[in-house]
């Protein structure tokens, strides 16, 4: 992939866990992002537009509804997964998709079934991911030409110039580096904490 692409990482985890119990360790230690999705696609990158989002769901069986999550909970939304698609596919975007909390075994084909109607009815958004977060598992391969190695990741749990503490507290590596990492963008996927 020569073009250059921006883009925010866990792109929902500005919204509060569905959870009380994990609304103060997510505001602490999981927020990767505090500019709402609206927000995120006004932002620009050295003057590139924010174009790629980060999405992690899992589906809720007391909603039947996929929601937006992480690996441990569900955060709370107005929108639902298809408000937010119905909103990114009049923009030109990438998504990144991935399955995060697995409540049943179910949850791993419905996440694959979800994965071909979304590449089959939203087709100006450009897909890739498709993994299971929980152990990075590939669960669905997108008709997408972004490899792996395609994706720069400029997030403190990734990056060799994190001190420990940002690894438990990303805002902190965000406000150290992230202005200095904007400036070392490469071709490909570039996801970033607190744009």
């Amino acid at each position: 992939m020569k073009e250059i692409i921006v883009g925010s990482n866990d792109s929902r985890s500005y919204l509060p866990s569905s959870g009380m119990l994990f609304k103060l360790w997510h505001s602490l230690f999981s927020r990767t992002q505090s500019k709402n999705i609206f927000e995120q696609l006004e932002t620009y990158i050295n003057g590139i537009k924010i174009s790629c989002f980060d999405l992690v769901i899992s589906f809720n069986q007391k909603t039947l509804k996929w929601e937006f999550s992480n690996k441990r909970f569900r955060y709370k939304s107005n929108y639902t997964l298809f408000d937010i698609l119905d909103l990114l596919q009049k923009e030109n975007v990438y998504i990144r998709l991935n399955l995060g909390k697995v409540s049943y075994i179910e949850d791993n084909e419905g996440f694959i079934q979800l994965c071909k109607y979304l590449e089959k009815n939203y087709p100006k958004i450009r897909f890739f991911g498709g993994y299971r977060i929980k152990d990075g598992k590939q669960l669905y391969k997108f008709d997408s030409d972004i490899v792996d190695s395609d994706i720069h990741l400029w997030i403190a749990s990734s990056m060799k110039d994190s001190k420990w503490y940002e690894k438990v507290l990303p805002k902190l590596y965000s406000r150290r580096k992230n202005k200095e990492n904007y400036l070392k963008v490469k071709p490909g996927i570039n996801l970033f904490d607190f744009v």
